[in-house]
C-alpha cells in the first residue's frame, strides 16, 4: 500500500477550533464578527488542506482493495483472493418442497413462484472450492459498512461535516433477501441462519464485505432472469415434462451462457428441475461463461413442478 501524508493532531485541532469559532460567530457583535471573519479567512487554507487530505486518505485506503461499479465494490486487479470464479446457484422452490422431506415456508410467508438464491460460491478452475476462510468475518446483520468518503456541506453560517465514512447496515437488504433468498428448511425461519451459513462458508472467502456480497447476489439473480428465459421458450412451471436439452437451450438463449442443471427426486421418485448453476467473474459483478461446469445428474426428461 502506498504511503499517505498523515494529517497531524495539531492540524485537526486547528480545524476544530476554527469550526468552533464559526459556530460562535452568530452570537457576536458586528465588530467581533469582522475580526472573526478575518481570522477565519487566514485559517481557510488550512481548513481546506486538512479536509482534502482526510478525504484523499480515506479514498486511497479504500481504493487499495476496491473499485466501484453499479454500487457494488469491484475487486481490484491483482487481488490476492484465492479462487477463480463464482457459481451463482439458483433454486426452484417447488422442487425443494416436492420431496419426501417436504419443506416449511419462511415466517414472512410463502415465497414467490420464481427462482430463489441458494448461494454465490467461490470456486477453482479444477472443480474444487475454498470454504470457511475467515472466522473473524462471521455473519452480522447489524454490521456497518464503508460506503463513501466524508461529504461536506457548505452553508451560509459555516462549514458543517454531516456524514461520516460508515453508514447503513445490512438490514436495508433484508426485505429483498427474504423475498429472493428465502429459507425453505424446517422449522420455519426468517432466513437468518441460511444467510449466515452462506456467508460464513462462502462469503468469507472473498474480499467483499457482507453488504457488498449480499447486494451483488441480489443483482446477479435479477440479471439472470431465469424464469423469463424458460417461459419464453414455452417451459413453464405447470407440472409438465420437458427435455433436459430444451431447458439448457432456453437458459442459453435467455442469458447467452451455458448453465449446469441439477435435478432432485419428487415424492414419487421422478426427476425434477431443482437448481441452475451460472458462473460469475471474481468481481461478483458479471455473469460469464463457466470455466468448468459442475457435473449434475438428471434424466433426459424432467418435471418442472408448479409452486
Amino acid at each position: 500500500m502506498r504511503q499517505l501524508k498523515v494529517v497531524t493532531f495539531d492540524d485537526a485541532m486547528a480545524v476544530g477550533w476554527s469550526m468552533y469559532r464559526i459556530l460562535k460567530l452568530v452570537q457576536k457583535s458586528d465588530k467581533q464578527k469582522h475580526r472573526y471573519v478575518l481570522e477565519m479567512h487566514r485559517n481557510a487554507v488550512l481548513v481546506r488542506k486538512v479536509i482534502n487530505s482526510f478525504i484523499r486518505q480515506s479514498m486511497a485506503v479504500f481504493s487499495e482493495s476496491t473499485n466501484f461499479k453499479e454500487g457494488i465494490p469491484v475487486l481490484s486487479r491483482g487481488s490476492d483472493q484465492d479462487f477463480d470464479f463464482f457459481y451463482l446457484v439458483l433454486q426452484w422452490p417447488a422442487s425443494y418442497c416436492d420431496t419426501k422431506k417436504s419443506c416449511c415456508f419462511p415466517t414472512p410467508g410463502k415465497p414467490e413462484a420464481d427462482f430463489g438464491v441458494h448461494g454465490l460460491w467461490p470456486n477453482y478452475n479444477n472443480g474444487s472450492y475454498p470454504a470457511n476462510c475467515n472466522t473473524t468475518k462471521l455473519y452480522d446483520e447489524s454490521k456497518v459498512f464503508l460506503t463513501y468518503a466524508l461529504k461536506i456541506c457548505v452553508q451560509y453560517q459555516g462549514l458543517f461535516l454531516y456524514r461520516g465514512l460508515f453508514t447503513h447496515q445490512i438490514q436495508d437488504l433484508i426485505p429483498a433477501m427474504q423475498k429472493y433468498w428465502p429459507s425453505l428448511n424446517c422449522p420455519s425461519s426468517n432466513g437468518t441462519n441460511f444467510w449466515s451459513h452462506e456467508w460464513d462458508k462462502h462469503g468469507t472467502c472473498t474480499v467483499l464485505d457482507q453488504h457488498s456480497y449480499f447486494k451483488a447476489v441480489l443483482i446477479l439473480r435479477k440479471k439472470s432472469n431465469l424464469l423469463q428465459a424458460l417461459t419464453s421458450a414455452g417451459i413453464k412451471p405447470d407440472n409438465g415434462l420437458y427435455s433436459l436439452d430444451s431447458i439448457k437451450k432456453a437458459i442459453k438463449n435467455g442469458t447467452g451462457l451455458d448453465a449446469a442443471v441439477e435435478c432432485n427426486k419428487d415424492a414419487c421418485g421422478h426427476d425434477q428441475l431443482y437448481q441452475v448453476y451460472l458462473c460469475v467473474d471474481k468481481s461478483a459483478s458479471e455473469l460469464i461463461n463457466c470455466p468448468v461446469l459442475p457435473k449434475k445428474q438428471c434424466t433426459t426428461v424432467v418435471e418442472f413442478p408448479a409452486f
